[in-house]
Formats: C-alpha cells, sequence, structure tokens
C-alpha cells in the first residue's frame, strides 16, 4: 500500500509566515501579524477566522472566533510541551513559534527545539558566544525568557522584543570580535549582516525561504534609505495618535478583540498590506507610540513625528 502524502508550501513575510499552499498552489491558510515578532493577530484557515490570545510570555493561550466566542485553549508545561495541540490547524503556540505536531518540535528560525527535551536539535550558531551549553534554551529559565531567532535571549513579553544576549551590552558585536568557535560547519552557519541584502541566510530550515526585506536604515544612525515609507509611517502614525478609535486611512479596518483604537488588536488595510498597531499606553521606557508595517519595513511613530526603526531600542 502506497501512501501518498499532501506537501505543505510556506510564504513568509520577513520572519512571518503569511500563508500556507498545497503542491497545486490553492491556499489552506492565511496569517495576520502586528508590529511586533512573534505577535500573531489573526489566522484564517478555509471558512474560519480564528483571534488570537496571548500571556505574559507570548505563549498563544486561546483562539477566539468572529463572534468572541473562544474556540480553543492551549495549556504548556514550563518547557513548552503543549497539553492538546490544535484541532483547529493552529500551528502557533509556544512563545507563538511555530509547532510541527508531526514531530513535535518548535521553528525557532535558526534552529529548531524540542520541548520534551527542553533543548536544541542543533548547535547554537553562534557558537560559545552566548552560552557555554551549545544546546540549552534560554539558559534553562523558560518562564522569564525567549528565544524567537533561536540564537538570540531576550524577556519575554507582549510588545517591542528587545533582542540580547545575558550581558545586552555587547550587543550587537562585531564579527571580527567573536571568539573561535571548535572546527566544524558550525562556522559556515554564523548569521551575515542583512543591511541591504535579500540574500538567503546560511542555515536557514529547507522550508524557510530565507529571504529578509532590505534594511531601509542604518541601524547605527537610524536614518532610512526610503524617505516615502517613513512619510508614509509619520503619516498614519499621526492620524492614530490624533484619534485612535478611528481608521488611519481609507481601507483600514479594525482586527482584534479590543475596541477600536485599544491594545488589543490592529488597524488593517488587507489591500495595501499595511498594519497600524497602536500603542499609546506603552509602559515606561519606551513612549506612547504608533506601530506601522508594510510595505516599506516597520516603524515605530511618536506624537512628535519622529519616526524609529520598528522593535529597535530607540528610547
Amino acid at each position: 500500500m502506497i501512501l501518498r502524502r499532501t506537501a505543505i508550501r510556506f510564504r513568509y513575510d520577513g520572519a512571518d509566515l503569511i500563508q500556507e499552499t498545497d503542491n497545486a498552489g490553492t491556499l489552506q491558510a492565511t496569517y495576520t501579524f502586528g508590529p511586533e515578532v512573534d505577535e500573531p493577530l489573526r489566522m484564517v484557515r478555509g471558512a474560519l477566522t480564528s483571534y488570537y490570545h496571548q500571556d505574559a510570555l507570548g505563549s498563544v493561550i486561546a483562539l477566539s472566533n468572529s463572534a468572541g466566542t473562544i474556540s480553543e485553549t492551549y495549556k504548556y508545561d514550563a518547557f513548552g510541551t503543549v497539553q492538546t495541540p490544535s484541532a483547529l490547524g493552529n500551528r502557533f503556540l509556544f512563545t507563538a513559534r511555530e509547532f510541527d505536531q508531526q514531530t513535535s518540535l518548535y521553528y525557532y528560525r535558526a534552529r529548531y527545539y524540542s520541548p520534551s527535551l527542553g533543548r536544541f536539535l542543533s548547535r547554537d550558531p553562534l557558537s560559545y558566544l552566548p552560552d557555554a551549553n551549545l544546546y540549552r534554551y534560554v539558559n534553562n529559565n523558560p518562564v522569564n525568557f525567549i528565544d524567537p531567532l533561536g540564537f538570540t535571549l531576550t524577556g519575554g513579553s507582549i510588545g517591542p522584543t528587545i533582542l540580547h544576549h545575558p550581558a545586552p551590552d555587547i550587543v550587537p558585536l562585531p564579527r571580527d570580535s567573536w571568539p573561535e568557535p571548535l572546527p566544524g560547519p558550525q562556522r559556515d552557519m554564523w548569521p551575515e549582516p542583512q543591511i541591504g541584502s535579500t540574500d538567503k541566510p546560511q542555515g536557514c530550515p529547507p522550508h524557510s525561504t530565507g529571504q529578509q526585506p532590505p534594511r531601509l536604515y542604518d541601524p547605527a544612525g537610524n536614518e532610512s534609505e526610503d524617505t516615502s515609507a517613513e512619510d508614509r509611517a509619520r503619516e498614519l502614525g499621526l492620524k492614530g495618535h490624533e484619534n485612535p478609535q478611528a481608521p488611519p486611512g481609507p481601507g483600514f479596518i479594525w482586527k482584534g478583540n479590543g475596541q477600536p483604537g485599544s491594545g488589543q488588536g490592529a488597524w488593517v488595510n488587507e489591500g495595501s498590506g499595511e498594519t497600524i498597531h497602536i500603542d499609546i499606553n506603552h509602559p515606561v521606557p519606551k513612549p506612547p507610540h504608533i506601530g506601522y508595517r508594510g510595505p516599506g519595513g516597520k516603524y515605530d511613530v511618536t506624537s512628535d513625528g519622529r519616526v524609529h526603526p520598528g522593535g529597535s531600542k530607540w528610547w
């Protein structure tokens, strides 16, 4: 007997999964994300639309339907083993990373992670720089930290992701100052700088396109090379500050479980591919801002019209 399997193809927008298709190109599911890393907002699979709910660590704890009724809930142990996998086809579970039910592994971009073992299955691409243990997950402290990239420790929370190693003052380290790793193939897996480049990084998993959108700014000076993208972010961001409860422009509709203008959702323009996330009640040290995400990149806009690269530590 020959068992026939259906392949699923994944399409990414930068680091975020946005579509699933079968071999024939038939759309199976679409996903909408907020402006921050691993912030899923909505899943559309067939005729069913589901909305995500996350805890303080960023793990998905429930899905609700368009009527606001909870359709699924999830519980995890400390290292991410889910008690009951999704029956609705939801892939985003522990720390909002993609879960493969066939292998019971999570995809953390640079590496795969086993929640039953509580460790990664391959060596740290940065070798011994972050940790002497090349397979350990977040220094064995999964209730306080996350690792969205598979090699970068960060404090877990919904909102801006501040990427750092255990010693944040050394980020980012110049490549020529990294310690020499042990001989082996891991040297070829070191991530290359992606500024101004869309080349596929070394060591990308097979189902990832590996393509990253061109950077529109210099991280050292926060200066955009594409002023039109900044201007668009500033225009919509200032409108969001002026009236968070109103659409920032034509074609925008509110998607989320909270009231329009609240932090529990976003203004989404599916035609232009733009998302406006209202974050005017953000706790210190980051000031109130509007998170813009569009074809030109991700930006944070303050009430005085300043535009900053989204997700960066600019405050």
